[in-house]
């Protein structure tokens, strides 16, 4: 009986396995035969460099000109992770309360060009290159690389429509006190206070159409829900790696808001902040 039995289940068992190797068969070989470029894309994406970032998978449609160029002038510089707290999340963005700190600028920004801007700031936190292509020396009276926090805060005159001169800023760590700030060398870069501020921000979308509508979208969306903006100090934040995920983060657009009201319950108190 038991003989008979295996006389029957051997035959099986075998054509299951000659199955499942005509079927890895074909894997293997619809695989092997896929285009070079396929295949060399397949590698390239596990080999990522996340100390770059790559303009065509950012999501938003910012201008791809200037942050890619802003990512290669400050490739190798020391970022920290940004500091805020959430004060208030809707639907569609979220209200946050940055801290006073420094931040770097030029003080005539408004008539160089973007990318003048930039480089001139690259030579200032230590990744300014040199005229033979090698690493600059830090352009600051102690030679040292300069911590910066993200994002970038690019501002967005071209989107309000407004006067606003297009000045980049870079903020400065935490750590760094006026007295402690390094200080420039070159006489058109100078150290400024940023005050505390409340602001809208919300993610730019990959399919959410141009930035234009975005912001528009989200003014509407400010004025339906009762708050008072300021227009004028409008920026489009951008991050690099690695506070920058390709697979689940974007630029923003942040809006400023005067006169913002927080509120809090703490047991049967409601305690509100103006900002």
């Amino acid at each position: 009986m038991l003989v008979d039995r295996l006389s029957l289940v051997l035959p099986l068992c075998s054509l299951v396995m000659s199955t499942k190797a005509s079927a890895v068969a074909r894997t293997r070989s619809s695989f092997t035969s896929l285009p070079s470029t396929t295949l060399a894309s397949r590698a390239l994406f596990r080999r990522r460099d996340f100390g770059r970032l790559s303009p065509i998978s950012r999501a938003g449609g910012i201008s791809e000109e200037i942050p890619a160029f802003v990512d290669m002038a400050l490739r190798g510089a020391e970022i920290e992770y940004p500091q805020y707290k959430t004060l208030e999340r809707r639907a569609s963005y979220r209200v946050r309360l940055y801290p006073e700190g420094l931040c770097i600028t030029l003080k005539d920004g408004g008539k160089l060009d973007m990318r003048d801007q930039i480089r001139i700031l690259a030579d200032y936190i230590g990744t300014g290159v040199g005229e033979d292509g090698s690493r600059a020396p830090p352009k600051n009276k102690n030679g040292e690389m300069v911590p910066i926090v993200a994002p970038i805060a690019m501002p967005a005159a071209q989107l309000t429509g407004g006067n606003r001169p297009q000045v980049l800023r870079l903020r400065l760590s935490p750590d760094f006190d006026p007295q402690k700030a390094p200080h420039p060398t070159d006489p058109r870069i100078q150290v400024v206070k940023v005050p505390e501020h409340v602001c809208a921000v919300r993610s730019i979308q990959k399919k959410g159409g141009s930035v234009q509508n975005q912001f528009q979208d989200l003014l509407a969306v400010l004025d339906r829900d009762g708050h008072t903006v300021d227009k004028e100090s409008s920026e489009l934040l951008h991050y690099r790696a690695p506070w920058f995920n390709p697979m689940f983060n974007s630029d923003e657009i942040a809006i400023g808001l005067r006169r913002y009201v927080h509120c809090r319950e703490n047991r049967d108190t409601l305690w509100c902040t103006e900002y």
